[in-house]
């Protein structure tokens, strides 16, 4: 029996991710807004059917929900899907601060819920490839890696100049993170450098930090499109390359006997990759995902918060 997925959020991500669902064969049956006028439009012009505001959601209509809204309403637009023991696939940043995923978790929990984190670079085959490689010993020991995601976000795009979730950390230095995380394992000694505008917003994060593997200079930016975005991990014997790392469809190893490419093109956009994976976690029945389990965002949204709050 196939799932049916409902998309809270009627903005880009959305629609990108509707579209993705659509191009997969996924059975979408619903669309959730706060406003009953945009749920509609959203819905009807897609393809479809039915369609609701918060008040009068018919939750029988769905099995799965994906949460795209704005970000401080990642907790809330969740917890009412979990609380009616929906599955639910929120956008990164699961939530704005620990406090707030707590809830989420606690919720799910209580309501024998499947909840993931929407990181789609978890799920690439190229960022797997890219692990395998270094635990292979592929470069031998590792010395540093260099993630960089830099992009230009004029300040009328308001979703990430919100006093209140918004800034270059969670929206686009969660990606550098996860990678660290992913790559290289748990954090030891952190040191952030932000540059804020004059609303307190972070537009510019530049962090270093250590791992067991090796150490890791991560830079992200609303501000400006330099430096690219990719990531490098140099080891003793070698480096592995990953050019848009954050929808990864190609590894790049070099070492002395050459260079090698790895090639995962993607069918489309690149989200069917964590669209298949989270639709088999909910048909059995799964509660979290292997790949990226709760503790793991739990983990990175406790760092982004010690880094915003000065308290590293």
């Amino acid at each position: 029996m196939n799932a049916r997925w409902a998309v809270c959020g009627t903005g880009r991500m959305a629609a990108r991710f509707l579209e993705t669902l659509k191009s997969c064969g996924k059975n979408v049956t619903a669309v959730i807004s706060s406003d009953l006028k945009r749920a509609r439009e959203f819905a009807l012009g897609r393809g479809v059917e039915n369609y609701y505001s918060y008040e009068n959601v018919d939750f029988d209509k769905f099995d799965i929900a994906y949460v795209a809204t704005v970000n401080k309403r990642h907790m809330p637009d969740s917890c009412m899907f979990l609380s009616k023991g929906k599955s639910v696939l929120c956008e990164k940043p699961i939530a704005v601060n620990t406090d707030e995923l707590k809830i989420m978790i606690e919720t799910a929990r209580n309501n024998d819920a499947l909840l993931a984190e929407a990181l789609w670079t978890a799920y690439m085959p190229a960022i797997q490839k890219a692990k395998e490689l270094i635990d292979g010993g592929a470069i031998g020991r590792i010395k540093n890696l260099d993630s960089r995601f830099c992009i230009y976000i004029p300040k009328s795009f308001s979703r990430l100049y919100d006093a209140i979730g918004g800034g270059a950390l969670l929206d686009v230095g969660i990606y550098n993170l996860f990678l660290a995380q992913y790559l290289l394992g748990e954090f030891g000694d952190i040191k952030a450098y932000l540059e804020y505008d004059d609303q307190g917003i972070d537009l510019t994060d530049k962090i270093y930090l250590s791992t067991p593997q090796g150490d890791a200079v991560l830079t992200s930016s609303i501000k400006k499109k330099l430096p690219s975005i990719k990531a490098v991990v140099t080891g003793e014997e070698g480096k592995i390359i990953l050019p848009f790392f954050i929808g990864a469809s190609k590894v790049i190893l070099k070492t002395k006997d050459g260079n090698k490419k790895f090639s995962y093109p993607k069918k489309y956009i690149g989200y069917e990759y964590e669209i298949e994976y989270f639709e088999n976690l909910h048909l059995n029945n799964q509660k979290q995902s292997p790949v990226f389990d709760l503790q793991k965002s739990y983990q990175l949204l406790e760092v982004m918060q010690k880094i915003l709050s000065k308290n590293i």
